[in-house]
């Protein structure tokens, strides 16, 4: 699972990407103006950009100049009608990871995001693993000492999150940001219930590992490493 915004100003284009990698079960969030890309790239957390050229607003290269020059790191792949040297050279200069001409196959498109989450910042293990857990991301399975574990599909991903970043505090603001999308009709409330439902079903409030609440801050997925 990765959270993705895909920034395209025709609508039904930027509909088929998304439902496609929404199939996949990634979180995906779009628009189709650059001013309002780079906005949501300063005040949200994405795992994966897919940035088209020619967009209402900064164009694709600019936002993707100025998302860098801040200090953002997120791979981008830069989708664009424009098939010459000369302009992939500028998407690269921009900061962009990967190049995509339209028209595409949107199992090509499918195929360059997976290759850009496989990069070592954002490795998605096939199998993820902490003490007597177990989660199988593309299968959405959970399994406790063994044993399948149901877990509603907003629980899994809060629950693949934290595996993922052990023993790190996160605010339920923070976990919000990540796992839910921005537009989302959410709480801290809705945190706080997710949290005790996977507490409560994989038996996480005590032992190793468990998920601490810590006061002031959040919540932590604690994992001793066995020496």
């Amino acid at each position: 699972m990765a959270k993705i915004l895909v920034v395209e100003d025709e609508v039904g284009l930027r509909e088929s990407i998304s439902d496609y990698l929404s199939a996949q079960r990634h979180i995906v969030e779009g628009t189709g103006n650059g001013d309002d890309a780079l906005a949501m790239l300063k005040t949200y957390s994405y795992d994966l950009v897919i940035l088209d050229w020619n967009i209402d607003g900064l164009p694709g290269p600019e936002v993707c100049r100025q998302f860098r020059s801040s200090g953002g790191s997120v791979p981008t792949l830069m989708l664009t009608a424009r098939d010459m040297i000369d302009a992939k050279i500028e998407g690269f200069a921009a900061g962009c990871d990967d190049y995509l001409t339209k028209p595409f196959d949107l199992r090509e498109l499918s195929s360059r995001v997976q290759a850009l989450l496989r990069r070592p910042n954002v490795i998605q293990a096939e199998i993820l693993t902490a003490g007597k857990i177990a989660l199988d991301p593309q299968k959405k399975l959970c399994t406790l000492e063994g044993e399948p574990v149901q877990l509603a599909p907003q629980e899994f991903a809060l629950l693949e999150f934290l595996v993922k970043h052990p023993n790190i505090p996160y605010s339920s603001e923070a976990l919000l940001g990540r796992v839910w999308r921005s537009d989302a009709d959410v709480s801290e409330h809705t945190v706080r219930t997710c949290i005790y439902r996977i507490k409560t079903r994989l038996n996480l409030s005590e032992g190793n590992p468990r998920i601490k609440n810590v006061h002031g801050v959040g919540y932590v997925f604690e994992l001793q490493t066995q020496q």
